[in-house]
């Protein structure tokens, strides 16, 4: 395995383990945080989420570098999602947040897919969160791509239809669908970065309802 890739395995089997266990004590001590939050992210990638639980975890035990920490919870609980263990994915989701606030120097996408999160599941007892983290967090400068804008316009739709604002709602999915649609990102010599490339059937079908209304 070329240098470069021994913290990017795809598989985890007892030989990936040893092999990588060695790599990383011989590794510097202080980009270990680094290399166990990117082998954890490529586990993830290839649905090992529990095993990139433990890196995650072991990462914010063992080498809890500020630079790291707010990503390394959002990537937690994203693993929780996938496992459906919804209430750690709820208490990561807000450690990702308070690491940011603590670290303002480290940003992640946190702020777009924990409210994605609540209105996805419809976890309605949680809308108030999800506008106060819009709020706080939100800048022109996050909504860069399609795909960002296309996020917080979904959510943003179905707060408004949780409220009882229908033409807001309206407004706000019809601009989500737009942004879906986009096929440039802007940015002239990356014209394909941060493009939608995939609507959730139900989320698409929620949206057509609100624009039908």
């Amino acid at each position: 395995m070329a240098r470069e890739e021994w913290f990017r395995r795809t598989t985890w089997t007892p030989t990936d383990q040893v092999e990588y266990r060695q790599r990383l004590q011989r590794s510097r001590s202080t980009s270990r945080a680094q290399y166990l939050r990117i082998q954890a992210y490529h586990l993830y990638e290839a649905r090992h989420y529990r095993p990139a639980l433990g890196l995650l975890e072991e990462l914010l035990r063992d080498y809890p570098d500020p630079l790291q920490r707010a990503q390394a919870h959002l990537q937690k609980a994203q693993c929780h999602v996938k496992l459906n263990e919804y209430d750690a994915a709820l208490t990561e989701f807000r450690a990702s947040l308070d690491a940011e606030r603590a670290f303002k120097n480290v940003q992640t996408n946190c702020w777009l897919e924990f409210p994605w999160f609540l209105v996805a599941h419809e976890m309605s007892d949680y809308y108030d969160e999800a506008t106060t983290v819009h709020k706080e967090f939100r800048t022109d400068s996050k909504l860069a791509f399609p795909i960002s804008r296309y996020q917080y316009s979904v959510v943003q739709a179905f707060l408004a239809a949780a409220c009882g604002e229908r033409d807001l709602a309206k407004a706000h999915a019809q601009a989500a669908l737009k942004c879906a649609a986009e096929n440039h990102s802007g940015f002239q010599y990356h014209p394909n970065l941060g493009l939608v490339d995939y609507i959730d059937p139900q989320i698409r079908s929620r949206l057509s309802k609100l624009i039908d209304e």
